[in-house]
């Protein structure tokens, strides 16, 4: 919720490139009856969090009215689809055909195998080892630093991360999938945050 109010608010997201996937998700929350689902959906989170439970009585029409929260979230994020996301893992150069040769993971689904697929693009200025959006026009997009992958120290498995503090200065990671939190190894993250306006 805290990551969706910010991206949907942010004074210094709203310099990111018209083009930028960024963009579209800012504007999820700006249907009110998505924000407001949302905001109840949250409620009840906080209140099952603080003991503040709903009686058994009241159960049945408690889950139909969160079902059809859910149901509108999910309407709203249908856009998300059209979006895979994409894990660069190598990019070769040819200087004299000026094309680059990318071999990438696309992370759709939640099995852990992913198999590695290839495409020929008109730039050299891909990052292996980061995260990229695709556009439905096939226009990749930079995640760094806002969505990191890479494998978990704690675990050992490959996962997806977002900066979850910065005490400090120093720069606290978190797993979307299972929750991990750690410092990160990188040196220059704090950095890349201020050059995104997220410091």
């Amino acid at each position: 919720m805290a990551v969706l109010q910010e991206v949907a608010t942010s004074r210094k997201l709203r310099k990111l490139p018209a083009e930028h996937p960024l963009n579209e998700i800012r504007s999820f929350l700006s249907d009110d009856d998505a924000a407001n689902a949302c905001k109840r959906l949250n409620d009840r989170r906080n209140d099952q969090a603080h003991l503040r439970r709903v009686d058994s009585i009241d159960l049945p029409h408690a889950i139909k009215d969160a079902f059809n929260d859910f149901e509108t979230l999910v309407d709203n994020a249908r856009f998300l689809a059209d979006w895979p996301l994409l894990d660069i893992a190598e990019v070769r150069w040819d200087s004299l055909v000026r094309t680059s040769r990318v071999r990438y993971r696309e992370l759709m689904g939640d099995h852990p195998v992913v198999p590695i697929k290839a495409m020929t693009l008109p730039s050299n200025d891909l990052e292996p080892g980061s995260l990229y959006l695709r556009d439905p026009n096939h226009g990749l997009h930079l995640l760094r630093p806002f969505l990191i992958g890479q494998d978990c120290i704690k675990c050992r498995t490959w996962s997806t991360f977002h900066v979850d503090r910065v005490p400090k200065g120093q720069v606290l990671l978190k797993s979307l999938e299972h929750g991990h939190v750690f410092k990160d190894p990188a040196t220059d993250t704090a950095s890349v945050l201020r050059v995104v306006g997220l410091l």
